[in-house]
């Protein structure tokens, strides 16, 4: 994604217009970041050319929480041409210690299935994992073993993993077109950049989460 200043101090542009105090315009743009969105890893909930806010972490992240972070160095180009992180955006599903698990496309969490009505799934299709039963399937996911895989390798079907102390589970909504966690691994909690908090343009989009 592309950070955007721009996009900063329209909103604040915008929420002085509206009444909101100088002393918190003063303060907003060290606490939030705005960026564009380039990809629709996270349809239908945040759509490519969506510009967002987040807000920089000072707390504990939760499960269901859209994060932005640092892209892993287990992933496929995790920087952009200049070297520095790709920042990317997903859905924490999973905190540490806690078994995951996808079968049939249903995500388990702790043997309990989530009711994901914020998930789409494109692809009618569903493929079975090819991986098969292979030995040491938890140290090759952590190490980012399955990173360069396709979908029809890892299948609709994967796990389970526990996650790693200090890490999180990820996932895009947008399942089949998303490049997540099933595929480079955990997501060390030092990676994070914060909560997405808000659409804040296009208008028509606009929204909190």
């Amino acid at each position: 994604m592309d950070a955007s200043s721009a996009g900063i101090w329209l909103y604040v542009f915008i929420k002085r217009l509206f009444g909101v105090c100088a002393a918190t315009a003063l303060t907003f743009s060290s606490s939030y970041h705005a960026y564009r969105v380039p990809a629709a890893s996270m349809e239908p909930t945040i759509l490519m050319g969506d510009h967002i806010l987040v807000k920089k972490l000072g707390h504990e992240v939760q499960r269901g929480n859209i994060i932005a972070f640092d892209a892993p160095a287990s992933s496929v180009m995790p920087t952009e041409k200049s070297g520095k992180p790709k920042t990317w955006i997903k859905r924490v599903l999973g905190l540490p210690g806690d078994r995951i698990e996808i079968r049939q496309k249903q995500l388990l969490v702790n043997n309990i299935a989530l009711n994901e009505s914020y998930c789409i799934h494109k692809d009618p299709m569903t493929y079975p994992a090819s991986l098969g039963k292979i030995q040491n399937y938890q140290t090759l996911w952590e190490s980012g073993g399955f990173a360069k895989m396709r979908r029809e390798q890892i299948g609709d079907d994967f796990g389970p993993i526990l996650v790693p102390k200090d890490s999180y589970f990820v996932l895009g909504d947008n399942r089949e077109g998303s490049y997540d966690s099933r595929y480079w691994g955990a997501l060390r909690k030092d990676l994070v950049v914060g909560n997405v908090v808000e659409i804040y343009a296009p208008l028509s989009r606009a929204k909190e989460f």
